[in-house]
């Protein structure tokens, strides 16, 4: 009810709807193996069913405008690994990824783009100098990700992207889980 609200208040105030993004939510981080239902459940509706509820509310304002969806998910989303301090939330990503290239190829011929942005680790302003070592040791390139860097690939992916890109993943993460 929430996304239907959503998206019919944004449509009222501005008339049309160009692009949706589904960015990153919260989720439970800690062993899978005291991961409660509840909290299973937490992770999958916040980060899938909320994917998809927004992406079905907006999909007629924007095949009108031939808009686009850009979903988020993780780096390294693609590769079958074990994440056992974030099952829940990576299995509901790995089901933004599916969702997405579904989404993809079903609304191609309407003209409107899906795509994934998988970001790394983000540098905030939250992290201590600590931290932000232990994190730059992890990733190839020497650093977190900036979160202008992300801004910029939406950017791009808004209004630069080649107009048949969609179904892409893409990574903005220094090599982070490649």
């Amino acid at each position: 009810e929430q996304a239907r609200q959503l998206i019919g208040d944004t449509l009222e105030q501005f008339g049309t709807l160009d692009v949706l993004i589904n960015v990153v939510g919260p989720y439970v981080h800690k062993s899978i193996l005291d991961v409660t239902p509840q909290e299973w459940i937490s992770d999958i509706d916040l980060n899938l069913h909320t994917c998809f509820h927004t992406s079905h509310y907006a999909l007629n304002a924007l095949r009108q405008t031939r808009g686009q969806i850009i979903n988020f998910a993780f780096a390294g989303v693609e590769n079958s690994k074990a994440w056992p301090m974030s099952a829940g939330y990576c299995a509901a990503k790995a089901g933004v990824v599916a969702l997405s290239k579904s989404l993809a190829v079903a609304v191609a011929p309407e003209k409107v783009k899906v795509n994934i942005l998988c970001p790394g680790l983000v540098d905030d302003e939250g992290i201590d100098a600590t931290e932000r070592q232990q994190m730059a040791s992890q990733i190839p390139y020497g650093r977190p990700v900036k979160p202008e860097e992300i801004a910029s690939t939406v950017n791009w992916l808004v209004y630069q992207s080649p107009e048949t890109m969609t179904g892409a993943l893409l990574s903005v993460s220094g090599g982070w889980e490649y």
